[in-house]
Protein backbone atom coordinates (compact mmCIF):
# COMPACT_ATOMS: atom_id res chain seq x y z
CA UNK A 1 0.00 0.00 0.00
CA UNK A 2 1.25 3.50 -0.79
CA UNK A 3 0.98 6.48 1.52
CA UNK A 4 -1.50 8.13 -0.84
CA UNK A 5 -3.73 5.04 -0.76
CA UNK A 6 -3.57 4.85 3.02
CA UNK A 7 -4.67 8.46 3.44
CA UNK A 8 -7.12 8.98 0.60
CA UNK A 9 -9.01 5.75 -0.02
CA UNK A 10 -12.24 5.44 1.89
CA UNK A 11 -11.41 1.81 2.66
CA UNK A 12 -8.21 2.96 4.38
CA UNK A 13 -10.31 4.37 7.22
CA UNK A 14 -10.75 0.75 8.24
CA UNK A 15 -7.02 0.11 7.95
CA UNK A 16 -5.76 1.78 11.11
CA UNK A 17 -2.01 1.20 10.54
CA UNK A 18 0.33 0.10 7.80
CA UNK A 19 3.88 -0.03 6.55
CA UNK A 20 3.50 2.07 3.42
CA UNK A 21 5.67 2.36 0.34
CA UNK A 22 7.25 5.76 -0.20
CA UNK A 23 10.12 6.32 -2.68
CA UNK A 24 12.49 8.28 -0.41
CA UNK A 25 12.17 5.98 2.61
CA UNK A 26 13.39 2.52 3.57
CA UNK A 27 10.71 2.31 6.26
CA UNK A 28 7.53 4.29 6.81
CA UNK A 29 4.97 3.06 9.33
CA UNK A 30 1.87 5.22 9.79
CA UNK A 31 -1.46 4.96 11.58
CA UNK A 32 -4.63 6.78 12.53
CA UNK A 33 -4.32 7.43 16.25
CA UNK A 34 -5.88 9.36 19.11
CA UNK A 35 -3.75 11.50 21.41
CA UNK A 36 -3.99 14.19 24.05
CA UNK A 37 -2.43 17.12 22.25
CA UNK A 38 -3.90 20.13 24.06
CA UNK A 39 -4.49 21.39 27.56
CA UNK A 40 -7.98 19.92 27.74
CA UNK A 41 -8.66 16.38 28.87
CA UNK A 42 -9.95 15.20 25.50
CA UNK A 43 -8.18 13.37 22.73
CA UNK A 44 -7.90 14.23 19.06
CA UNK A 45 -7.67 12.01 16.03
CA UNK A 46 -4.19 12.36 14.53
CA UNK A 47 -2.20 11.03 11.62
CA UNK A 48 0.73 9.25 13.28
CA UNK A 49 4.19 8.82 11.84
CA UNK A 50 5.38 6.01 14.09
CA UNK A 51 8.50 4.65 12.43
CA UNK A 52 10.53 6.21 9.68
CA UNK A 53 13.91 5.72 8.02
CA UNK A 54 14.94 7.95 5.13
CA UNK A 55 17.11 6.51 2.37
CA UNK A 56 19.24 9.67 2.49
CA UNK A 57 18.88 11.35 5.92
CA UNK A 58 19.30 15.10 6.05
CA UNK A 59 18.35 15.70 2.41
CA UNK A 60 14.80 17.03 2.97
CA UNK A 61 12.80 13.84 2.41
CA UNK A 62 10.94 14.15 5.72
CA UNK A 63 10.04 17.80 5.19
CA UNK A 64 8.72 16.99 1.71
CA UNK A 65 6.78 14.06 3.12
CA UNK A 66 5.14 16.25 5.77
CA UNK A 67 4.15 18.82 3.14
CA UNK A 68 2.49 16.07 1.06
CA UNK A 69 0.71 14.60 4.07
CA UNK A 70 -0.43 18.06 5.11
CA UNK A 71 -2.07 18.59 1.71
CA UNK A 72 -3.80 15.19 1.70
CA UNK A 73 -5.24 15.09 5.22
CA UNK A 74 -8.66 16.39 6.18
CA UNK A 75 -8.36 19.98 7.51
CA UNK A 76 -8.47 19.34 11.25
CA UNK A 77 -6.27 16.25 11.53
CA UNK A 78 -2.89 17.05 13.16
CA UNK A 79 0.31 15.20 12.23
CA UNK A 80 1.81 13.35 15.20
CA UNK A 81 5.42 12.11 15.29
CA UNK A 82 6.23 9.76 18.12
CA UNK A 83 9.37 8.72 19.93
CA UNK A 84 11.91 10.98 18.24
CA UNK A 85 15.36 9.67 19.10
CA UNK A 86 17.91 12.22 17.85
CA UNK A 87 18.48 15.86 18.76
CA UNK A 88 19.06 16.65 15.08
CA UNK A 89 15.56 15.40 14.23
CA UNK A 90 14.09 17.26 17.24
CA UNK A 91 15.56 20.53 15.96
CA UNK A 92 14.28 19.86 12.44
CA UNK A 93 10.76 19.23 13.72
CA UNK A 94 10.81 22.42 15.77
CA UNK A 95 11.97 24.43 12.73
CA UNK A 96 9.08 22.96 10.71
CA UNK A 97 6.55 24.16 13.28
CA UNK A 98 6.00 20.96 15.28
CA UNK A 99 5.60 21.41 19.00
CA UNK A 100 6.83 19.13 21.74
CA UNK A 101 4.03 17.66 23.84
CA UNK A 102 3.88 17.75 27.61
CA UNK A 103 3.65 14.05 28.33
CA UNK A 104 5.66 11.20 29.78
CA UNK A 105 7.42 10.88 26.45
CA UNK A 106 8.89 14.33 25.76
CA UNK A 107 10.05 13.10 22.38
CA UNK A 108 6.55 13.15 20.89
CA UNK A 109 5.66 16.05 18.58
CA UNK A 110 2.52 17.37 16.91
CA UNK A 111 1.95 19.67 13.95
CA UNK A 112 -1.39 21.37 14.25
CA UNK A 113 -2.99 22.07 10.89
CA UNK A 114 -1.94 25.34 9.33
CA UNK A 115 1.30 25.46 11.31
CA UNK A 116 3.78 24.06 8.79
CA UNK A 117 6.78 26.31 8.19
CA UNK A 118 7.97 26.28 4.60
Amino acid sequence: MTLDEFITQESSRWVKNAHVQEPDFNTLYVRWGYHRIGNDKGVAQCFDIANIEAKHPGKGAFKNLVKRIHKMLPPKIPIYVECVMTEHFVQGLLRMGFRRLDSELPSDFVLDRGDINQ
